[in-house]
């Protein structure tokens, strides 16, 4: 099964050890990562995140910030993710798990798309905290 995380903010830190078991043990499956913040400088774990997309093929990281970054890196790209965005990157089918963890605001942007867009329940994993 494709695997599709949604991180807002700190909100990557469950997501971060699910991707780093995936590329320890090798699994097959494609892990898409849109991992969203404020600013470019607010990106946690950025260096560790393209260790390990060097380390595993079938992992994929893009990076949003909704303001300008004041030092910008190529792969850091000034945009909302929206499901335009995502769709434009990735094409999930009717098994592919959707794992999504920030802000309520975040939470609540990300599940409302996904649900408008036809993504069933039961492919929707959350992590909620506050």
């Amino acid at each position: 099964t494709d695997i599709i995380m949604l991180a807002g903010g700190i909100g990557i830190v469950p997501l971060l050890s699910m991707i780093q078991f995936a590329v320890l043990k090798q699994l097959p499956n494609a892990i898409t990562l849109f991992y969203c913040n404020h600013d470019a400088r607010d990106i946690a774990y950025y260096d560790e995140l393209q260790l390990l997309k060097a380390q595993h093929a079938e992992f994929t990281a893009h990076f949003l910030v909704s303001t300008p970054p004041r030092a910008p890196k190529k792969d850091v790209l000034q945009e909302r993710i929206s499901w335009e965005f995502m769709r434009e990157r990735v094409t999930p089918n009717e098994d592919t798990l959707f794992y999504i963890c920030g802000s309520e605001c975040f939470m609540e942007h990300t599940l409302g798309f996904l649900l408008k867009n036809g993504v069933s329940k039961k492919c929707i994993k959350k992590e909620v905290f506050t």
